[in-house]
């Protein structure tokens, strides 16, 4: 009887010891498996873009409308009209650093350079304008050019996939954005070109650049598709940029605002227009 009840006893000392040491071991395996998820989960997603975009422009904008004016009262000592170069398409290069804000949004911050627009041409012109130079010049550079940057924020929206928590992108992904940014415009005539001084009322002789400053906004939809080498997406895009420079003036040395005008109204840079985009990213984790 002794003997009997020492084997129970000992059979349930036995689960005592065993049951609790069990339950500890899994609790401990759930705990680092909920550990390495949360980890996990809690990646911080980055991205680098590099792109470039082509845009169509307001062929009747402001600037248009006055070189083309301009133009009439310039010909070469042959007498054949000489054109200043019009503005119908735009080039820029950006480029970017971003975050994933969630699982299905992300924010961009970048820097935007457009290539300069218009013509500067040299040769020997008959400039029946009210000028400073002489009516039959040697060498003369006949220059108008405009010069844009600035720097610009992004947010987009994942409407379809988006990169998982290392940051890979498994498919096509798609996504809507809104976009802001602050731009700058630097426009360059020819030497002697008569501005209209706000403050005299007068026509006055620019001896440097017109400049001007802005907001733009775009709305857009972009497509990603990862490539197979370099974990590199291609990213492609097509958008509307508002960006308009209404005005843009030069300072003489009494601090007076000299603008260029055409039919006795200011001449603004309207830049705004369709925009296509196509260029690399990469995202990282860590």
């Amino acid at each position: 009887m002794r003997t009997k009840m020492l084997c129970v006893m000992l059979v349930l000392l036995s689960f005592g010891l065993t049951i609790p040491a069990s339950a500890q071991t899994e609790k401990e395996i759930v705990n680092q498996y909920l550990q390495k998820y949360e980890k996990e989960r809690t990646k911080k997603i980055g991205f680098l873009v590099l792109n470039g975009s082509y845009g169509r422009l307001n062929p009747e904008n402001d600037y248009n409308n006055f070189t083309l004016r301009q133009s009439s009262f310039i010909t070469d000592l042959s007498g054949n009209t000489e054109e200043i170069d019009r503005v119908y398409r735009s080039k820029e290069l950006f480029l970017g650093f971003g975050m994933m804000i969630s699982k299905k949004s992300s924010v961009t911050l970048g820097m935007n350079y457009w290539l300069k627009m218009g013509s500067s041409d040299v040769g020997d012109y008959n400039i029946s304008l009210n000028l400073a130079a002489a009516d039959d010049e040697y060498d003369y550079e006949l220059k108008s050019e405009v010069q844009v940057y600035g720097i610009s924020a992004q947010f987009d929206q994942y409407l379809l996939n988006g990169p998982d928590n290392n940051g890979f992108l498994c498919g096509f992904a798609l996504k809507a954005n809104v976009g802001v940014g602050y731009y700058f415009a630097n426009w360059e005539l020819w030497d002697g070109f008569a501005g209209y001084n706000e403050t005299t009322g007068e026509e006055e002789i620019i001896n440097g650049n017109l400049d001007g400053s802005t907001l733009g906004f775009s709305v857009g939809l972009n497509g990603e598709l990862p490539l197979p080498f370099a974990e590199l997406i291609v990213e492609a895009s097509a958008k509307y940029l508002y960006l308009n420079f209404g005005n843009v003036t030069w300072y003489n040395s009494n601090d007076e605002e000299v603008v260029a005008q055409f039919y006795d109204e200011q001449v603004g840079l309207d830049l705004s227009g369709p925009r296509a985009q196509i260029g690399f990213k990469r995202y990282f984790a860590w």
